[in-house]
This record gives structure tokens, C-alpha cells and sequence, in this order.
């Protein structure tokens, strides 16, 4: 994984903000090296997030797959086709084509890791501006591990290429309890990117 923004996606409307959605779906953009991360790992925790067969209250909160092409489109229909065999019911989950993502407010960001002001400090202080560091993979990883995804061995093999300070790395182990939990995605929509494993955590 190189980045993650939240944001909104699937309307008919431009630029929603939370407070004004209208018609579009909270969703998240990922970006990833797709020689190291398969895009079938990505749907398997995808569908492991949610129920598939019930269909969502309000399009705020639809189940949904965005497609940037049509080889993903044609990707995305296979995997919804296995999973309607699989459970032996209708998918409620919906494939959206094409659709812009707009950005979330700032705030919206990297919640968890901006709920330890210590850490997101240290992140922020690496990069040209908070906008570079919100899409580094550093943030990424560590907004995941502090929203309780990861275990204790993944953490120990990253920890040491985020940039933290000792203290900051302490304090990630102590608030993380050593990275344990498991991971949930809601929505996804998959990029395409980068990433060198030689070289510290960048955007």
C-alpha cells in the first residue's frame, strides 16, 4: 500500500463535502504497486469488510466498487460473480464506472492518526507541506496501524522507515499495543502507483 485518501465518489453532483454529499458514497482511494500487492488481495479484504447482501440505507453508505478501466471493470464483475456463487444470494454491492473521487475535508484525513497530534507532528515535519505528508505511504501506515490494523511483526519490520523520532516510535508500540486487528475497507477504489522497498516511507 502507497496511499489512502478518503473521500467521495459515485454522484451526480460536484464536489461534495460531508455536510453536503447529495447523492455520492463515502469511499477510498488506493493507491498501490501492483507488482508487490495483488488487486485480488485488495477484493478479498474488500468483501471480508462487509455484507454484500444487504443492501445499504442511503447511498452515503452504498456497498461499492469503482472502476478506473475496463480491464478493472471486467475484474470487478468476475470477483462479484464468484461471491454471488459463494453465497448463493444477489450481491447488493454495486460496480460504478468511471466516476470521479473528490477528496474529503482535511479533518476527514488520516483520522486516527490525527488523533495522536504527537505522531502526525513528526510525519508532517518530513514533508513540504501537511497536504505531501497526508499521501505518504508513512501516514498511510501508520493511520492504519493506529485504527487497529496490521500485527506486532509487520509493525516491527516498518517502524524503523517511517521517520518517527525513538520517542515517536515508543509511543506508536504503546498506543498500537504492538499492532493487532484486523483490517476493514468499506469501499474501494483501486490506482495504479509506485513504491521502492529500499527506501524510507515517501508520498
Amino acid at each position: 500500500m502507497i496511499a489512502t485518501r478518503v473521500g467521495y465518489a459515485g454522484g451526480s453532483t460536484q464536489d461534495p463535502t460531508y455536510y453536503d454529499i447529495a447523492d455520492h458514497t463515502e469511499a477510498i482511494e488506493i493507491v498501490y504497486d501492483g507488482g508487490r500487492l495483488s488487486i485480488d488481495t485488495l477484493l478479498e479484504l474488500f468483501w471480508q469488510g462487509h455484507d454484500p447482501t444487504r443492501p445499504a440505507f442511503k447511498d452515503q453508505y452504498r456497498k461499492a466498487l469503482f472502476a478506473e478501466n475496463q480491464e478493472q471493470l471486467a475484474l470487478f464483475e468476475r470477483s462479484v460473480a464468484r461471491q454471488q456463487a459463494r453465497l448463493g444470494q444477489t450481491i447488493s454491492t454495486e460496480l460504478i464506472y468511471r466516476a470521479p473521487f473528490y477528496a474529503a475535508e482535511d479533518d476527514h484525513q488520516k483520522w486516527f492518526l490525527r488523533r495522536h497530534p504527537q505522531l502526525f507532528a513528526e510525519i508532517v515535519a518530513h514533508y513540504p507541506t501537511e497536504d505531501h505528508a497526508v499521501l505518504s505511504t508513512a501516514a498511510a501506515r501508520l493511520n492504519g496501524y493506529l485504527g487497529g490494523s496490521g500485527n506486532p511483526d509487520q509493525l516491527e519490520r516498518d517502524i524503523d522507515r517511517m521517520g518517527l523520532s525513538e520517542g515517536g516510535r515508543s509511543y506508536l508500540r504503546k498506543s498500537t499495543g504492538g499492532g493487532r486487528g484486523p483490517t476493514e475497507l468499506m469501499m474501494l477504489a483501486a490506482f495504479g502507483g509506485s513504491y521502492y522497498d529500499d527506501e524510507p516511507y515517501s508520498c
